[in-house]
């Protein structure tokens, strides 16, 4: 009898414990979790060096360990943890790049599993081929739901949340992290900026603004000729210049042999049989056309004179413009629809989306507002970045007034507001209804100089003369010479 009320007082007494909170460090770790560190809010981890510890609720605290084959939340202690490099690729959203210059990533399944992997090179979209891919690699960092001074990290590939084990779709079942600081982490790869000093903004009693204006630039010509690679190079990528301004082989082929606008333009070659055969039959040249190594040792580019296919306005050679005066940049949204259409044709490369020059200048538009968020990100947050899209005369002096740079968004495109000379299949031939709809349009999305013709013949006026391969893209555009 004595036996079985000690089994029963023994189970009382654990449910009691239960029920008041009483429980042990196995059952509840948080009972004696250490205080978080200060919070530096969802953008101030920018380039900082952390462990990863995660608590689900339900085990242990756990910190983010290197394994052979990828990552596991399996180390006790701290300093077994893995050291990360915060590395911004968006507002609130990280890369995390360990000390063997690998990335934590999470990948799912066909079934559904998620693993952990390390890999030590990411995929773009223009990689892949892909225009909406996302790298599995990247991360967003929001408050937790339950704890103001931690966070949870949300899967930008996905959507998901990261658990101990994987991910899931409630936030509210999402392990809670905390960064701890730490050292000895591996630094980022970037462009060296190669200069010094404070950009000190200047203004004279009579409202004069101190600074340099660059009025006429085509920064995101890789968002033209359908963004696949004809162009080669971006001005910034959210996953590094690894990815902005790697080899061009992937898009220009083995020795540059697949640069076919870039060799008729930069040589003004002539567009005859002899030179043209190769091209068609097998979508690239017999010799040697260019180097095409990028980051980080550059052998021919970047050029804009010998190598016009080829990025000349990384954000940081921007950045380092700004420093030494310049305050204003206009921006042209830029492209060739022939020239992009014929590539494809002879099977030299391959896009991202249409050739169609609207297309292009969308997404150059789009890409404008990113890099503006995307050096607010490496800054520390939302307006604390040295650039910012302008949309009025007022807009620009404030921002040159604060030593900033301000961009203009402009268009330079051959058949601007798909106006073209001989309407193809599919496009209206353009009335007053239709470019002022255009230009309402374009000016809600922060457009402010537009050029009603380029290069070719179009709906607006004869094209402003060019020669060789412009030449015989204006036949093709227009359908006369």
């Amino acid at each position: 009898m004595s036996r079985r009320l000690s089994a029963i007082t023994a189970v009382a007494l654990l449910a009691f414990s239960t029920l008041v909170g009483c429980s042990t460090d196995a059952d509840d770790p948080a009972f004696e979790r250490e205080a978080a560190p200060d919070s530096l809010g969802v953008y101030g981890y920018v380039h900082g060096c952390f462990t990863v510890e995660a608590y689900d609720g339900a085990r242990s605290v756990r910190y983010l360990r290197a394994t052979e084959s990828g990552y596991a939340f399996d180390a006790e202690d701290r300093a077994q943890g893995e050291r990360f490099r915060f590395q911004p690729s968006d507002l609130a959203t990280y890369l995390l790049y360990d000390r063997d210059q690998r990335f934590f990533a999470a990948e799912t399944a066909e079934g559904g599993a998620v693993s952990f992997v390390r890999p030590a090179t990411l995929e773009s979209e223009v990689d892949r081929l892909e225009v909406d891919f996302r790298s599995p690699a990247e991360w967003q960092l929001e408050v937790a739901p339950s704890d103001a001074d931690r966070f949870v990290l949300k899967h930008y590939a996905t959507g998901r949340y990261l658990t101990q084990d994987g991910l899931t779709d409630d936030a509210a079942a999402a392990a809670v992290v905390t960064m701890h600081p730490a050292q000895a982490c591996a630094t980022f790869p970037e462009m060296a900026l190669d200069a010094e000093g404070t950009a000190t903004p200047k203004q004279w009693e009579d409202g004069d603004l101190w600074g340099f204006a660059e009025i006429h630039s085509h920064i995101f010509s890789d968002a033209g000729f359908g963004g696949g690679g004809l162009f080669h190079g971006a001005p910034f990528h959210r996953l590094g210049v690894e990815r902005a301004l790697p080899d061009c082989s992937r898009s220009h082929g083995e020795d540059g042999k697949r640069d076919v606008m870039g060799y008729f333009y930069d040589n003004n070659a002539a567009f005859d049989v002899a030179t043209v055969l190769p091209v068609i039959t097998k979508g690239a040249f017999t010799e040697f056309v260019h180097a095409t190594d990028g980051w980080p040792t550059f052998s021919e580019w970047p050029n804009s004179r010998k190598r016009s296919t080829h990025q000349v306005m990384y954000y940081r050679w921007l950045q380092r413009a700004w420093m030494s005066g310049m305050r204003l940049i206009v921006q042209h949204a830029t492209g060739n629809s022939v020239m992009c259409d014929l590539t494809v044709a002879v099977g030299a490369q391959k896009t991202l989306y249409d050739c169609n020059d609207m297309v292009s200048v969308d997404h150059a538009i789009d890409r404008a507002y990113q890099l503006e968020r995307y050096i607010d990100a490496q800054s520390g947050g939302p307006g604390k970045g040295w650039l910012r899209v302008v949309k009025t005369p007022k807009e620009a002096r404030e921002v040159i007034a604060a030593g900033k740079l301000a961009m203009v968004l402009g268009i330079e495109i051959s058949n601007v507001f798909d106006c073209f000379l001989t309407p193809p299949a599919g496009f209206p031939a353009c009335d007053e209804t239709i470019v002022r709809n255009k230009l309402d349009h374009y000016r809600e999305r922060g457009v402010r100089v537009v050029f009603p013709v380029h290069k070719y013949d179009n709906a607006f006026s004869p094209g402003d003369g060019s020669t060789g391969i412009i030449e015989v893209g204006n036949f093709v555009n227009s359908g006369h010479d």
